[in-house]
């Protein structure tokens, strides 16, 4: 694929994206006013029952005003939840018109069939070279095609343009405005006291943030709980043997089971009776494996960037690892394969695999960078093993997929497209899980919450709010 081409395809997806927020973007976006289409309809001479093709409908925002002039419209949206607000909102308005999954590069509509085509705040997701010609394939001889969006209008108003001026330069960072928000401490658990932070208040219902490793630390997970943390409460903990919790010297403690009573004793201690549940990495595994036996209280679960087995990720893992280029492909084969994962130059590239597969970003944020190494804490090293892909602990034969069916509350994947737990993973859960739905973040390895951190939380808060 051409980088052109590649360009135009994350184009696509990330047009999709929008569909996990569907009814915040219905609840913020503006409508456009009634004069624009007495201007489109003046311009081009429309009937009064014109034919309209609204292509990115999104959820309808300029399809239910074309609808209201009595203009027969074709809503055609990529996104099954801006659908759903579209259709839902229709009803509610008293409005009938036609909506239809499909793109703009491929509408499905017949030669030469609609009066007009419309595009609004959305023409610049298409894949112009296939949507431009499918527009005029659909549009009759004579008539055409009207491209519209809104735009702030801080330059039209002096009052605006200096309240924006001075948010900028004197409103608090969302850090500081949660700052005051936040409450730690120590809960104790079988075999010592894990550490956690509750960010924000409110009475939505709180999130649980389960962090990777085994023995990685919550830091990395904390910008993705600040960012949360606008919404509703969100906590997350450093789980025993890591980071600001008790370190006990015995490694007998470092099991599955364990993990998940550690779980319960979590949420009881912090009063959490119904919450959600996110688990990232390990994080997600130690989800899988908690949710298979069914506990009470979880409303929601997000999934992200793990597997439901450790043998289907490193099956995964050891294809990216063969599209590496050389010498690193054949260094992690070779010297993994003697067990010299302390040569530096297996380290190395080791390293590079991470910078492919872990975290794309450059340089590496400070919450990753001084977090929790996992590669010298031992919960990892009994557990997992001495790198990522070279799990030989006691996750080893890991496998949770015949239990997928036993998770009965809506369920959330995400993805990184580069991610070293890959795509196929996530596959696996969305078709084990009934209740479930999966997003991918086109720019992202193992950590979209941070290599897409603005992204990766309004698609999390969409679906803890129950709009997705």
């Amino acid at each position: 694929m051409s980088q052109n081409a590649e360009f135009e395809a994350q184009m696509r997806q990330r047009s999709r994206s929008f569909d996990a927020w569907a009814l915040d973007y219905d609840r913020y976006r503006p409508t456009y006013p009634q004069s624009l289409f007495d201007h489109i309809a003046a311009r081009l001479e429309l009937p009064a029952d014109a034919r309209v093709a609204d292509l990115g409908a999104g959820t309808g925002k300029a399809a239910r005003q074309m609808a209201r002039r009595g203009w027969r419209v074709i809503a055609v949206e990529p996104g099954e939840g801006m659908l759903d607000v579209l259709r839902a909102r229709a009803e509610q308005d008293g409005l009938a018109f036609d909506a239809r999954l499909a793109s703009a590069e491929d509408t499905g509509l017949p030669d030469a069939s609609v009066d007009l085509v419309t595009a609004g705040q959305a023409f610049h997701w298409f894949d112009k070279a296939l949507a431009v010609p499918e527009m005029a394939r659909i549009v009759k001889p004579g008539r055409g095609v009207a491209v519209f969006w809104n735009s702030r209008a801080d330059d039209r108003s002096e009052f605006l343009s200096a309240y924006t001026n001075l948010i900028a330069l004197r409103g608090p960072t969302h850090s500081e405005r949660n700052s005051s928000m936040t409450e730690e401490g120590y809960v104790d658990v079988t075999g010592g006291r894990v550490w956690y932070r509750r960010y924000g208040d409110g009475n939505e219902m709180p999130v649980l943030i389960l962090h990777g490793g085994p023995g990685a630390a919550s830091d990395y997970l904390q910008p993705l709980a600040e960012r949360l943390s606008a919404y509703r409460p969100a906590i997350v903990y450093d789980q025993l043997g890591c980071g600001r919790a008790d370190r006990p010297d015995d490694d007998s403690l470092w099991t599955v089971d364990r993990s998940v009573a550690e779980v319960d004793q979590v949420r009881r201690a912090l009063g959490l009776n119904r919450c959600h549940l996110l688990g990232q990495s390990w994080g997600g595994w130690l989800a899988i494996d908690y949710m298979s036996r069914r506990p009470t209280g979880i409303e929601r679960l997000v999934l992200a960037s793990t597997s439901a087995s450790i043998p289907q990720f490193m099956a995964e893992a050891r294809k990216l690892i063969d599209l590496m280029p050389e010498p690193y492909r054949s260094t992690i084969v070779d010297l993994g394969a003697r067990g010299e994962y302390d040569n530096p130059v297996y380290q190395e590239a080791v390293d590079v695999f991470y910078h492919l597969h872990l975290c794309r970003m450059e340089p590496w944020p400070d919450v990753l960078l001084s977090g929790e190494k996992t590669s010298t804490n031992r919960v990892y090293l009994v557990m997992n093993g001495p790198t990522e892909f070279d799990v030989i602990g006691r996750l080893a034969t890991w496998d949770r997929t015949a239990d997928l069916g036993a998770i009965d509350v809506p369920t959330l994947m995400t993805v990184g497209r580069y991610d070293e737990i890959t795509p196929a993973c996530s596959e696996t859960l969305r078709d084990g899980i009934s209740d479930s739905r999966m997003v991918v973040f086109e720019h992202s390895a193992h950590l979209a919450h941070l290599e897409e951190g603005e992204l990766f939380a309004q698609v999390v808060e969409s679906f803890l709010a129950g709009t997705r």
